[in-house]
């Protein structure tokens, strides 16, 4: 028989409430005949609530859900908290102050321990089959039970293990020798032992069945270290157990940490290899700063050229960039391997890092109009660079090539939002202005892997060939990529010109073109190709080539990547090659 509650007010209104991961019906008030939804808001509870639904209206309340979790936890039904890996059973409520009775908290449940413990003792029951656990390790409010042979990989542990003993046994020493003073001064006469096993110890022979056996020992590890969590501690106590290290990537940080304070080094560097191989979007920022905690200048060496080739192509439309160390962002801006497909998009990447900095509750990267209005909301009587806010981001933009930005549509947009120093504009139309009048000499550059105008393309598996058309100062240029084998990969570099019909206007639709017959340019193309996750890299070195309009001298030398032409032939033995990244 069912029993239904129903309201005694005919003027209440129901709402549309949320229960659990779907939007099903729901009154106000809890009913004991719904088990589906009690389950459902159990579920909903005992779960942390994702990021994303805290700021869902519901249909009917128009209220935010994370304002109404707190209130909506009194009136569930009380739930029994069983200790089984079996989900709790839910009882219906005979009372009405049972519906006051809270949930259990989410974060510290006995459910999220259960789990948390069975990570350690499901890999050391295995081994210790028969064995009785002699030590028990109090710490982060959890016992774990330990077995003497397993501790001798743990420096932190095997220490703790000996003072135990230590001072356990100078205390039976003193307790004996308390014993024998006391009996001493009772004077009573010695009397044989009874049993046969006591007479065979008081002779000498071997001890009692009861001494035989360890005294269980407890120890006491307090940890202050934040980073240091109980999966990732249940992880490496796991691994005392194991011969061969196993960690996986999601708790790698935790591990980490836990090996350190345990100092289990075998677990520690394994976890270090997993980080240099396992750097992405997400985990970059955070092995950067393991790297900096523990001074692995290996691990720094490897997120830095990981950065140089990833901030433009992935990062700079993710809003893991906002996550990026300001200081690793000027080491990457500085380096000769950084790959961008212009100075403008590294320019536009530099800005969309400062807006995530300066909006740090943002987790979705905006539109660009939105970036761009972002900075247009500041005050005119200075730029964004010389106010309050903006002038410690200084060091950044002085990295940039900003005088490689020479299309008019961009320097329009650099100026309208208000970012650079009027000084900064000057200088940089300054340099355009000079340079046209020298008929597209830039005779204020003289350093030239310093100041030289980068560019670059991503090259994939298909098609077979690959162009990037660039211009400058009137002159225009491609770069061409065939492959021409299975794993050789050609490229040259030829002048266009600017005559021929099929020269797309799209490059610069207010670009001036020159007539000159010859041009001198100075030019490196670099080659990073992708092999098994390693990054190898091929250098034309710096080239000074005069390109001509006819057939014969507008192309350059044809460069081939195979095992008699550079250095990096092992590369190029299989028969596919991830990805080729270009930068001329």
């Amino acid at each position: 028989m069912l029993f239904l509650r129903a309201s005694t007010n005919p003027m209440q209104r129901t709402e549309r409430k949320q229960a659990g991961f779907t939007n099903r019906w729901q009154l106000s008030h809890s009913l004991d005949s719904d088990l589906l939804g009690s389950s459902q808001a159990f579920k909903a509870v005992r779960h942390s609530f994702s990021s994303s639904l805290l700021h869902i209206m519901t249909a009917g309340s128009m209220s935010s859900l994370s304002e109404d979790s707190a209130s909506e936890l009194g009136s569930l039904p009380s739930l029994m908290q069983e200790k089984s890996m079996s989900l709790p059973c839910i009882v219906p409520s005979e009372a009405s102050s049972s519906l006051e009775q809270t949930m259990p908290k989410r974060r510290h449940s006995w459910y999220c321990d259960q789990v948390i413990e069975d990570i350690f003792s499901y890999h050391s029951k295995s081994l210790t089959e028969g064995m009785e656990p002699e030590i028990s390790l109090e710490c982060l409010g959890i016992i774990w039970e330990l077995h003497r042979p397993y501790l001798i990989k743990s420096n932190t542990l095997a220490k703790l293990f000996m003072k135990a003993v230590q001072e356990d046994t100078s205390h039976d020493l003193e307790t004996d020798r308390q014993d024998r003073a006391a009996q001493r001064k009772r004077e009573k006469p010695w009397k044989l032992p009874v049993s046969p096993e006591s007479i065979i110890h008081a002779l000498g022979g071997r001890r009692s069945p009861t001494q035989n056996k360890h005294k269980k020992i407890t120890l006491s590890l307090d940890i202050q270290d934040n980073m240091v969590t109980r999966t990732g501690f249940a992880i490496a106590l796991r691994n005392l157990y194991c011969s061969e290290c196993v960690v996986d990537m999601e708790n790698v940080l935790g591990v980490l940490a836990s090996a350190d304070v345990l100092q289990i080094p075998s677990l520690f560097y394994h976890c270090l290899n997993m980080m240099k191989t396992g750097i992405s979007s997400s985990t970059i920022s955070s092995f950067y700063n393991i790297a900096e905690r523990y001074n692995q200048e290996r691990l720094k060496e490897e997120c830095e050229h990981w950065l140089a080739v990833n901030l433009v192509p992935k990062l700079r439309s993710q809003a893991y960039l906002g996550q990026i160390p300001e200081d690793l962002l000027h080491k990457v801006l500085t380096s000769a391997r950084l790959f961008t497909f212009s100075e403008y998009h590294l320019f536009k990447t530099v800005l969309y890092w400062i807006y995530l900095k300066e909006n740090p509750t943002c987790h979705i990267l905006p539109a660009h109009s939105i970036i761009l209005t972002f900075f247009k909301s500041f005050p005119k009587a200075s730029c964004f660079l010389e106010s309050e806010v903006g002038q410690k981001y200084m060091p950044l933009f002085r990295c940039l090539r900003l005088y490689g930005i020479t299309d008019a549509r961009q320097l329009e947009e650099i100026e309208n939002i208000n970012i650079l120093p009027l000084k900064w504009l000057f200088r940089i139309l300054s340099c355009h202005y000079q340079a046209l009048q020298a008929g597209g000499d830039s005779v204020l550059h003289t350093d030239f892997f310093t100041q030289m105008v980068r560019a670059g393309l991503i090259v994939e598996q298909n098609p077979d060939y690959h162009t990037q058309l660039f211009s400058r100062y009137g002159f225009f240029f491609q770069l061409k990529v065939l492959k021409q084998h299975s794993s050789d990969f050609s490229f040259f570099m030829q002048r266009l010109n600017p005559t021929v019909p099929n020269l797309p206007f799209c490059i610069n639709p207010r670009s001036c073109f020159c007539l000159d017959e010859e041009r001198e340019v100075s030019y490196e193309i670099q080659v990073l190709a992708l092999e098994d996750g390693i990054w190898q890299e091929y250098k034309t070195g710096l080239l000074t080539q005069t390109f001509g309009l006819t057939n014969k001298t507008c192309k350059s030398k044809t460069q081939q990547m195979n095992p008699e032409t550079n250095g990096i032939a092992h590369i190029y033995q299989q028969a596919e090659i991830e990805k080729l990244i270009s930068r001329f």
